[in-house]
């Protein structure tokens, strides 16, 4: 019958590959979101609609739909990919957004949680395993 400290080495083990592979993607996620940045210009657009959708914890997402101004001059409207169920944008409200220089439909909301969100609750889920993984190997596997 296995030992408890080798059950627990084992968990630990498995806890520490696991939070590295999170970290990896969220340093993947981190690296896209930057080059994609880069690649982008900043404007200001208009809030013409605000769709909502299910699937928030509280209620429905709010996903604004904006309308702007391209450099080209070409009118371009998008819903918002990012949505929250808190967020109290309204009609008439301008957002910074973040266009793509080489495709002006390519275009999204440019907040702080709309931009790096995503790769900070991933860093901080595998930075939450890799020190549970800690914790269990060096308290209880003694």
């Amino acid at each position: 019958m296995m030992s408890t400290k080798i059950i627990i080495e084992a968990v630990s083990a498995i806890m520490m590959v696991a939070g590295v592979a999170v970290g990896v993607a969220a340093y993947h996620v981190f690296a896209q979101k930057r080059k994609q940045l880069a690649e982008s210009y900043r404007t200001t657009g208009e809030v013409i609609d605000v769709k909502e959708h299910p699937g928030g914890e509280y209620g429905p997402k709010r996903h604004p739909v904006v309308k702007f101004m391209a450099q080209n001059g070409e009118v371009v409207i998008f819903e918002s990919t990012f949505g929250s169920e808190n967020w109290k944008v309204k009609r008439g409200d301008q957002l910074m957004i973040a266009v793509n220089r080489h495709n002006s439909k390519d275009a999204q909301v440019n907040t702080f949680t709309a931009q790096w969100g995503k790769p900070l609750l991933l860093m901080l889920i595998a930075s939450s395993i890799i020190q549970g993984a800690l914790l269990l190997f060096f308290i209880f596997a003694k």
